[in-house]
């Protein structure tokens, strides 16, 4: 059988040459035929139906030989409600059948495994139609039933309930009369993410060619009216606002299209009223639990407790990014001024100068990073071959083998389109199995794009990506930037965390559930990963170039002040029974002043931007755990890069068997650990009545002494089993780097 594969492919590569394809120089990454014109990327199949008639044959043979166990998940079954329906009337009849209790958990997980399935399948961008969500909401919806009569009559408990990884989290323990809260606040939040991530059309703003210096050739062909002469048509929506606001060296051009861009979300109150009714409907799912405010229910993970102790923590990381904050703003106003600003005197809160507005804040940061050497970089990465180079790096990191099974399948492909790509998660070393990961890396279509990636878990031992990349163009080379590099780490991490975890990452406090996604994200950072990707162009890149893409204090402010005014609108210090769309705005605005180092612009509405999006989206209050998670990772691989004695200043260039060593604590101490479901503790906690008791004091440092990892370790979350395993595993990577 392997003889007459092995045929096959020689044949596939005589039918390449001798349609014309020839393989690419040293140092490139495409394929070109006999004109030199790039035709396909290095490493992309054609496909011959001769080859792929023998991938279900030899699954055969591998499942009767017993090398594998499992498949990837059969998206058709899957698909099928009468098929799906039957067998969870089955399944919930032999669950009322149990007498035992040990044969009544093992059916009740069967149960829940067959839910989660179907509650997969109503995710639009793995089934892609609006029929399938009837049946598996109802599904979802009576399944939390059958869980909430079993959990208050004692014969399931808590370790049970945690297997249940769903966005219903809630909804299992909410009473008969406040179960409605909870669908209320998905229905909210469904059409608040429709009005907030409408595309923008914006208003026309007609500009000269001298108007826009410092914008690239790309950039002017695409905003060029052709009908006119030395005539720009820019619309003041979000890619032009960005690209304008951060590119353009002339200020008046800038401040016009601030202005506009900021002005339609005055003028569109729909946006502001969308995310007052989801502010709303959280706070009454919140009292119904016994909490006072959304954002205390979600920051108890975190071990803040209440408002006050909310606003030392955000006042800590203000106060503690001072000492590098100050320099970076003096630096912002050199380039302005164009000569040696006057001294800055770091205030407790406010601007840290009125030199620089809101309005240059964004040119002047890109100045000061040199971004434009970013898209420098991307020319030595091709997308295919760059992108699987750091796919087989951060296995490394997380000691696994990344088996890419898409020709495996059966020739309907399970079910799955053919941009989804099936990988087979083994272990590096036992070459064991662990899961599946699906890997959808372009966007679908404009319908179900959303312009943010993201990871759910399908079931046990199954998790699906999407990436939502930018499609390229026929005949054209795709390059790959780097933030799209740190999107798919981030995606890789969480991906690899819920494979080792399974269901019981969902319950995990947030800065332990973000910190593998962050590991991975921060890892590509590294200045031999940069090299050891950006190999495509024929040269190195320079020094300048690879630190271009670093992440600077800036970074961490800017999130903070999105996150602050997310976690303020969330806790008790706004009602949003009581608000306005006016007061709305006004409080969000002077939480974004009060951690804010420039002056805002009277025009700046402060939901406009991450803010805003972040808020209607299902993990609003989780963003301060990722901060934390940011902070923690940073300080983790520098304690490993500064305590390399004799080696090279790198994560990945480290001998063999230290990476194994350290992808074998990053797993056994946080991956693959058994916690209890520390999220619904807390809600038990509420609901039985219980106090919440004050783990951290006001004199407890609270906050890495510097943001960029050079300090002490960022907050975690304490008192609970995840908290104490990352005080541990932190340990353990310093001692495993000496």
């Amino acid at each position: 059988m392997g003889d007459a594969v092995a045929r096959a492919l020689s044949k596939q590569q005589k039918t390449l040459k001798r349609m014309g394809f020839d393989p690419a120089r040293p140092g490139d990454g495409v394929i070109r035929n006999k004109l030199g014109m790039p035709v396909m990327e290095k490493g992309m199949r054609v496909a011959f139906p001769g080859i792929r008639l023998f991938n279900p044959i030899l699954n055969a043979v591998a499942f009767a030989r017993g090398e594998r166990a499992e498949g990837p998940l059969d998206l058709r079954q899957m698909r099928s409600g009468s098929k799906m329906v039957l067998k969870y009337f089955s399944l919930r009849r032999s669950l009322s059948k149990a007498n035992k209790e040990e044969e009544l958990k093992q059916r009740y997980l069967a149960f829940m495994r067959h839910v989660e399935k179907a509650q997969a399948v109503s995710n639009p961008a793995i089934s892609g139609g609006r029929y399938l969500r009837l049946w598996s909401s109802w599904m979802i919806s009576n399944s939390c039933d059958v869980t909430r009569k079993l959990f208050k009559g004692g014969r399931i408990s808590k370790e049970e309930v945690g297997h249940f990884s769903g966005t219903r989290l809630l909804e299992l323990l909410l009473d008969e009369k406040s179960k409605g809260q909870a669908k209320k606040l998905l229905k909210a939040m469904g059409k608040g993410h429709k009005v907030v991530y409408k595309k923008m059309k914006g208003e026309r703003n007609y500009f000269k060619k001298k108007d826009l210096i410092g914008l690239t050739e790309d950039a002017m062909r695409y905003f060029r009216v052709w009908y006119r002469t030395d005539s720009y048509c820019l619309r003041a929506d979000r890619a032009t606002y960005y690209r304008v606001v951060g590119e353009c060296h002339n200020r008046k051009t800038r401040e016009i299209i601030f202005n506009a861009y900021h002005r339609h979300f005055y003028e569109n109150e729909a946006h502001d009223r969308s995310i007052l009714a989801v502010l709303q409907a959280r706070k009454r799912v919140a009292e119904s639990l016994g909490f006072a405010s959304w954002g205390e229910m979600e920051n108890a993970q975190l071990g803040i407790h209440n408002d006050a102790h909310l606003m030392r923590v955000l006042q800590h990381c203000w106060n503690d990014s001072l000492p590098l904050l100050v320099p970076f703003v003096k630096r912002l106003e050199q380039l302005k001024l164009g000569a040696m600003a006057g001294k800055v005197t770091p205030e407790p809160k406010g601007p840290l100068t009125t030199n620089v507005d809101l309005i240059d804040e964004l040119f002047y940061v890109t100045m000061c990073r040199q971004d434009r050497l970013q898209r420098q970089l991307a020319e030595y990465m091709v997308f295919g071959p760059a992108l699987k180079r750091y796919s087989e790096l951060a296995s490394r990191l997380f000691n696994v083998d990344l088996i890419d099974e898409s020709d495996n399948v059966t020739f309907s492909h399970e079910g799955w389109d053919r941009d989804v790509k099936i990988m087979h998660v083994v272990n590096a070393a036992t070459n064991a199995h662990i899961g599946y990961w699906y890997v959808r890396v372009f966007a679908r279509s404009k319908k179900y794009k959303t312009g943010l990636a993201s990871t759910v878990s399908l079931c046990d031992g199954h998790v699906f990506t999407e990436l939502n990349f930018v499609r390229p163009q026929v005949n054209v080379v795709r390059k790959l930037y780097y933030e799209e590099v740190l999107s798919f780490g981030h995606q890789m991490g969480t991906a690899m965390h819920m494979l080792f975890g399974q269901s019981k990452t969902a319950h995990l406090p947030l800065d332990a559930k973000a910190l593998a996604g962050s590991l991975a994200e921060l890892a590509a950072l590294d200045s031999d990963v940069i090299r050891y990707m950006a190999r495509d162009g024929g040269r190195v890149p320079s020094e300048h170039e690879i630190r271009s893409v670093r992440r600077d204090v800036y970074f961490y402010v800017w999130a903070l002040r999105e996150i602050a005014v997310i976690c303020v609108l969330h806790s008790g210090e706004f009602d949003p029974d009581t608000a306005t769309v006016e007061d709305l705005r006004n409080k969000a605005k002077e939480v974004a002043r009060a951690f804010s180092p420039v002056e805002l612009a009277p025009s700046y509405h402060p939901l406009s931007a991450e803010a805003g999006m972040w808020t209607v989206s299902e993990g609003a209050t989780e963003k301060l755990g990722y901060l934390f998670a940011h902070m923690r990772a940073s300080s983790l691989l520098s304690r490993l890069r500064a305590s390399a004695k004799g080696r090279t200043n790198s994560v990945y260039n480290t001998p063999p068997v230290t990476e194994g060593l350290v992808g074998e604590l990053l797993r056994s101490e946080l991956l693959e650990k058994e916690f209890s479901p520390h999220s619904l503790e807390c809600l038990m906690a509420a609901i039985d009545g219980a106090q919440h008791q004050q783990q951290m004091t006001e004199n407890q440092p609270l906050m890495a002494s510097r943001p960029y990892g050079e300090g002490m370790p960022a907050p975690m979350a304490v008192g609970n089993e995840a908290g104490a395993a990352l005080q541990q595993l932190e340990v353990a990577f310093f001692f495993a780097a000496l």
